[in-house]
């Protein structure tokens, strides 16, 4: 079996976690695929790890950076990739026995700008399995969108690395949530998304409420920024109506997140993300107003008038009834 998949790891504080990312990879032969692991300067002891792990292996690289987060590190690790296809497995989750060889083998049978598959979410007293729509079929972009519902982790795919160079497609640095505008961009792109129904990958729960119970300005304002650049990417492509109604319903949803969190904001950064709210908010308005969901229409309505903070209180009492 050839050789497609370059798997990138980026690497930060995860030392309780690296280990059994990287023991879960090298479960497949080293031959069927290239490691490359993105040191993000990562302070404690996860790239002594990682070196221990990977001693007794030859198919990987270690590439070290001055932080740049995780799209930096992902970056970084896209432009070091010389296989068709690169695979972003981040280090405190894992996969699951087989994947390498399964998606091969999917690789080998026809050519995909993307494949999509399932997880697992991982909890300390169980596993449940993910959503996925359109199972095992070729699909595009906008019925993907469709189906996806709210998780849009890159993990859960891997791409054509040719297809993402040819369409610039890369990671947006400094920002937090940046798989939402990343696969949006990336799926309204193509027409050739295989979704297959194996659930291949397995996504660590134990850091994720803890990170969500620390909203920061930055939390509010990238769902902000996703929805403005998703809007420039539309009038970029020039996106069908079906196409663009749907960009703006999930970038609508970011628009309710970023309610959600400037709620919880202090005075200071709620007076610093009206200031960029005022800049952008006949953007804003307009994402909202072509949402093919009908309560962004209405909240389009409420927002020409009224703050976030009010959306996000009204948007909780109905939800509640």
């Amino acid at each position: 079996m050839n050789k497609y998949i370059t798997i990138v790891v980026p690497v930060f504080k995860v030392e309780k976690y690296i280990q059994r990312c990287l023991m879960s990879i090298y479960q497949a032969d080293e031959s069927l695929f290239e490691l490359i692991v993105v040191d993000d300067e990562s302070p404690d002891e996860s790239i002594d790890i990682a070196k221990r792990v990977l001693a007794p292996y030859h198919n990987y690289q270690i590439k070290s950076q001055k932080n740049k987060g995780l799209s930096g590190a992902r970056n970084t690790g896209l432009r070091l990739v010389r296989t068709p296809y690169v695979w972003f497995v981040d280090s405190d989750d894992y996969i699951c026995s087989g994947a390498i060889e399964y998606l091969n083998s999917v690789i080998e049978a026809s050519h995909y700008d993307c494949v999509h598959f399932g997880f697992k979410y991982r909890y300390d007293d169980r596993m449940e399995d993910s959503m996925i729509g359109c199972k095992n079929k070729v699909v595009n972009g906008c019925q993907l969108l469709n189906a996806i519902g709210g998780e849009f982790s890159v993990w859960r795919n891997i791409y054509n690395v040719n297809f993402l160079r040819d369409n610039n497609l890369y990671f947006v640095e400094n920002l937090i949530f940046e798989d939402l505008d990343f696969n949006t961009r990336v799926f309204l792109s193509t027409d050739n998304i295989f979704v297959s129904d194996r659930y291949i990958y397995y996504y660590e729960q134990e850091n994720v409420s803890s990170i969500l119970h620390t909203i920061t300005y930055k939390y509010a304002w990238s769902m902000l920024w996703i929805c403005v650049n998703l809007r420039k990417f539309w009038i970029a492509k020039q996106l069908p109506k079906a196409e663009y109604q749907v960009l703006c319903y999930h970038a609508g949803r970011a628009f309710n997140f970023a309610a959600q969190y400037y709620s919880q904001l202090g005075k200071n950064d709620q007076k610093r993300l009206d200031e960029y709210i005022m800049e952008n908010k006949k953007t804003l308005i307009y994402i909202l107003q072509h949402s093919q969901y009908r309560l962004h229409r209405i909240e389009s309505i409420l927002f020409r008038f009224f703050g976030l903070d009010l959306i996000w209180n009204i948007k909780r009492k109905i939800c509640k009834r």
